[in-house]
């Protein structure tokens, strides 16, 4: 995700670096990343600067709006994706957990008959045990 920041906030910065009405937010490389984080990954307050984009009226602004959006649909599949993953993680290992409690319990069932038919305690079942 970070390397996708940093790929939006270059292009981000390149079309956008000589529009003064929206320098405080896309004026450096850096500005641009901290934008696409809080504005574009976290989802906090990207109508104020998309409306700022909007409102400066240029073609490379507009150009600015596609980006940023581009980068907001982009970045929720990604954490979508990434989330997604760790539910199939988690629940892959709670199926095995439960899997070898099972195998477990039926293991130790299984010894304790097992020693119920050891009349002679000698850690063995032999035919005599067995019929009995």
């Amino acid at each position: 995700l970070l390397l996708l920041d940093y790929i939006f906030a270059i292009l981000l910065h390149s079309v956008l670096k000589d529009e003064e009405s929206v320098s405080n937010y896309f004026g450096t490389v850096l500005h641009c990343m901290w934008e696409l984080l809080i504005g574009g990954m976290l989802l906090d307050r990207p109508g104020v600067v998309l409306l700022a984009l909007r409102e400066a009226g240029t073609w490379t602004c507009f150009l600015g709006v596609f980006i940023f959006v581009l980068f907001i649909l982009i970045s929720a599949m990604t954490i979508m994706m990434l989330i997604g993953v760790l539910c199939e993680v988690v629940a892959s290992v709670a199926s095995r957990e439960k899997d070898d409690g099972v195998v477990g319990v039926l293991k130790e069932t299984i010894l304790t008959e097992l020693r119920k038919l050891d009349t002679d305690k000698d850690d063995a079942v032999n035919q005599d045990e067995l019929l009995q």
